[in-house]
């Protein structure tokens, strides 16, 4: 097994999965930010805790072997149908997250318009945030930890977070590409039955 990186693919890894990671973070960034992660310790945890997750992603797949599987046939289309299903969450979400600016101006009926509208959107990273934080609990009562605003705990909730919502977009990827190659499948069929 080759697990070597090349410097090349390991920088267009990076240039992608920092496109996606910076643009799938937003959401969470907001929820957490509404849950008492206001603070700017908390930002700057959040943020080193998004970055050090998207040099991850990038190394990982920069593996040659990794990189083969990731590049190349099914997988390749399970990734790009993940990351098109949470970029158009992403661009779906933009109406909240200017409701969330029109808050910090002053207008508190604003963030109720949205509520019920992000509530679905965001339902992946809510629910992804849920579960990172009771990890993080149940964890500090087995290793005497900081408290959980503190600043470690936040990068690791927030790459545990992380993880948590790239399972979800592989796995959303796989059933989108799936629907995709049945979809191609059988108009091929088709088209094979009309000649």
């Amino acid at each position: 097994m080759d697990l070597s990186v090349t410097y090349p693919t390991f920088f267009r890894n990076l240039k992608f999965w920092g496109f996606h990671t910076l643009i799938n973070s937003i959401p969470s960034l907001v929820i957490a930010y509404l849950h008492d992660w206001n603070t700017l310790e908390s930002f700057i945890a959040m943020s080193v805790g998004i970055i050090l997750f998207a040099l991850m992603l990038a190394f990982f797949t920069s593996m040659k072997d990794v990189s083969r599987v990731c590049t190349s046939g099914f997988m390749s289309k399970a990734i790009k149908a993940g990351t098109r299903f949470r970029l158009i969450l992403f661009i779906l979400s933009i109406p909240a997250a200017l409701s969330l600016v029109f808050f910090f101006l002053g207008g508190h009926e604003s963030l109720n318009i949205c509520t019920k509208y992000t509530g679905f959107i965001w339902i992946p990273d809510f629910v992804t945030g849920i579960i990172s934080h009771e990890f993080y609990q149940n964890l500090r009562g087995v290793i005497p930890i900081s408290g959980i605003h503190e600043f470690i705990p936040t990068i690791c909730m927030t790459m545990l977070q992380g993880c948590l919502l790239m399972a979800m977009l592989i796995a959303a990827g796989i059933i989108f590409a799936a629907i995709g190659a049945g979809y191609k499948l059988l108009s091929n069929e088709t088209a094979k039955q009309l000649n």
